[in-house]
């Protein structure tokens, strides 16, 4: 395009030129006056037609970039655990101020806070609950996306106590991590209940086993009493004497629930002389006691490696018990079970066809994961909600949350999670959705968030249903095992959605979704959806809510609030125990209530563990080609970062382009060589 812009500028410019000073032979002018307008007028002319059918002007423009250096502070309770609190506090303050200051000619210094999650800026706050270093780290990720070169300050202690390692998050990475190790590594008089194993769900009337540790550090010689209450009521009890100068202790005990409901354990060890920090001597944890569990039937089409992840996911939740079952299949297999879930069912010779059919018939709820092998022209015709065209072939597709999904409580923590997780193999083709089906995951494929569905839970004719339109769950529980060292994470959304359609169908249209674990200093979040007598989604109704405990002298009273075609309620933070609400409107002159109980965990993560992890921070530092430093070492830290090896500036080259018309020059041109012919040919005589 420029080349021909350029050629019919030349042409026409060539033309004009021509016909005005040279088709007349006979002209006084002067030859050389002659070829100097004829000049003039072919560069006006070809400049005009050239700033007319010109396109864009396209410059490469260069830029030096300074390496960004993230500055992130510990803002968690830990870090000021210690006598000098104040002194940390202030000293922070002025060294970050004076580290920016030093280092800005050089760095592209930000500064950012972190407890369990990350904000911007300075602050002296440190009241945060839980240290979370992997959201450093996917945050660093993200404002590095671009940078060649990114260094990562951490000031912390090298505690953390929600998410993963962050050794294994940055395996791998070119980031270069410095740390300031603050906090206090001496190992004080300490007992401490390290870790309690136990079922969340138990049986009424059968023993369900307890487990425990608890750990004796510098309390040698000491005596004491290990207890541990159920519902106040004290069911275990132990004297101890403290014979070594750190040792690790492990419990096990039966506790046999004598009622249906929520039970709340706590589990106590003696507080000591000298302990410096007793809020760990004591933990809680709540056990649902339920008449029987539901049954899940594992059907599968043939051996797979997803049938034993399945069933071992379940298994280690205990909340359901498990039968698994290859072809051939009866209708007896579904004898008092709770949720059929049927792996790359129905198959290619109709396999598994009347288990389906028949779980459809009585309105047993029923969890499909689609596979390879899976019959999708007969899964089409079974009317359960779904149906999928396509070619038949198999690609592979990244899950990633839903927006909007309200039919259970999601973490924001799977946001992160699920972008990390392998890919999961999927039908190609389109996927109509029917009934009352709601997308839980979607696929994201060659890195691009589309809106065909993974997982769908809902109910379609009466039946509630669970699809999963994909094989490799076992690769996703293995690559949750290396990355957490443990299958919880994976495990999770599984057993939600079986929590979810086994959950019986309420009459009630207002439904309100919890969290199912939060604590005393976490603001509980409500979410609440209200149909018609239609059937339809409505949030015209004002909906309130009632929150009411034994720690309080009489209910508290909120009032929803509206979000597209739903409820939100922040109801903020609560004292730790069991709470009871009541969500209630009218709505076609009918009143309309729901009901529920939600259980507030006195737990404080950062008051587990309070001796400094320095070793992590120095293992870190290793691994990431950084250096640790003592507390106080600023100078040092700043002198390092000063080395002309470790300033590393990014040379960047944009494209931009821009219209020649914009150019203000070449008005001031054209004025010029206009006037210049006016004035030759008019001293001249040829005007």
């Amino acid at each position: 395009m420029q080349f021909i812009a350029i050629f019919t500028s030349i042409l026409l410019g060539g033309i004009f030129a021509t016909l005005l000073y040279f088709k007349d032979k006979k002209s006084a002018l002067d030859p050389k006056i002659r070829l100097l307008g004829a000049t003039i007028r072919f560069t006006l002319i070809a400049l005009i037609v050239w700033l007319i059918i010109s396109p864009a002007l396209s410059f490469i423009n260069h830029s030096e970039v300074k390496p960004a250096l993230i500055v992130a502070v510990d803002q968690s309770e830990s870090m000021i655990s210690q006598a000098d609190s104040n002194l940390v506090k202030n000293e922070i303050k002025e060294r970050i101020t004076e580290f920016e200051e030093k280092l800005s000619d050089d760095y592209d210094v930000q500064i950012i806070n972190f407890s369990d999650k990350v904000n911007q800026g300075l602050s002296d706050d440190f009241s945060g609950k839980q240290t979370n270093l992997s959201a450093v780290l996917d945050y660093v990720r993200v404002q590095g996306t671009n940078r060649s070169k990114t260094n990562l300050l951490l000031v912390t202690d090298g505690i953390y106590n929600k998410g993963s390692d962050p050794r294994f998050e940055l395996s791998g990475s070119n980031l270069r991590v410095y740390t300031m190790a603050y906090g206090d590594t001496t190992l004080f008089a300490d007992a401490k209940i390290e870790s309690i194993n136990s079922n969340k769900f138990a049986q009424l009337n059968i023993a369900t086993p307890l487990e425990f540790s608890v750990s004796f550090n510098s309390l040698k010689g000491e005596k004491g009493n290990i207890w541990v209450e159920a519902n106040s009521k004290k069911i275990f009890e132990q004297p101890v004497d403290v014979t070594k100068s750190s040792s690790l202790n492990q419990f096990s005990i039966n506790f046999t629930p004598d009622k249906k409901g929520i039970y709340r354990l706590k589990i106590c060890v003696s507080a000591f002389r000298n302990e410096q920090n007793t809020a760990n001597n004591c933990r809680e944890i709540y056990i649902e006691v339920t008449e029987s569990k539901p049954k899940v039937l594992i059907a599968g089409l043939a051996p797979h490696p997803d049938l034993g992840a399945i069933r071992q996911a379940i298994v280690e939740q205990d909340q359901f018990s498990v039968l698994t079952k290859l072809p051939p299949f009866t209708d007896d297999d579904l004898n008092d079970v709770s949720i059929l879930l049927a792996h790359q069912l129905p198959g290619i010779n109709k396999e598994g066809d009347n288990l389906i059919s028949l779980a459809l018939q009585k309105k047993i709820p029923i969890f499909l994961i689609i596979g390879q092998a899976t019959n999708i022209k007969r899964l089409n015709e079974l009317n359960i909600g779904v149906s999928i065209s396509g070619s038949g072939n198999f690609i592979e597709a990244f899950p990633y949350v839903a927006p909007n999904f309200d039919l259970f409580h999601t973490e924001q923590s799977w946001i992160s999670h699920f972008a990390s997780l392998p890919p999961i193999s999927v039908p190609s083709g389109d996927y109509k959705l029917s009934g009352e089906l709601k997308p839980f995951l979607l696929q994201k494929i060659n890195n691009i968030e589309t809106n065909r569905p993974l997982i769908v839970l809902g109910q379609h004719d009466g039946t509630r249903l669970g699809i999963l339109f994909g094989e490799g769950f076992w690769q996703q529980r293995i690559y949750g095992f290396n990355t957490d060292d443990k299958h919880a994470r994976v495990d999770e959304w599984l057993i939600k959605a079986l929590q979810f359609v086994n959950m019986k169908e309420s009459q009630g249209r207002l439904r309100v979704t919890q969290p199912e674990n939060i604590d005393r200093f976490t603001p509980l979040i409500l979410r609440a959806t209200l149909k018609n007598k239609s059937g339809e989604l409505t949030n015209e109704p004002e909906v309130k809510l009632e929150l009411s405990s034994d720690s309080i002298p009489k209910p508290i009273n909120f009032i929803f609030g509206k979000e597209s075609s739903s409820y939100i309620l922040d109801a903020g933070r609560l004292k730790p125990g069991r709470w009871n609400w009541k969500a209630y409107t009218k709505e076609g002159g009918e009143d309309v209530t729901t009901s529920g109980v939600i259980i507030i965990k006195d737990f404080n993560a950062e008051l587990m563990q309070t001796q400094a992890n320095h070793a992590l921070l120095r293992s870190l530092t290793h691994q990431q080609n950084g250096q640790s430093f003592k507390r106080g070492n600023w100078n040092e830290l700043i002198n390092v970062l000063k080395e002309k090896e470790n300033i590393t500036r990014q040379i960047v080259s944009e494209r931009e382009t821009e219209e020649p018309i914009r150019f203000t020059w070449v008005f001031i041109l054209i004025i010029i060589l206009m006037t210049s012919e006016w004035f030759i040919r008019k001293y001249n005589g040829a005007i």
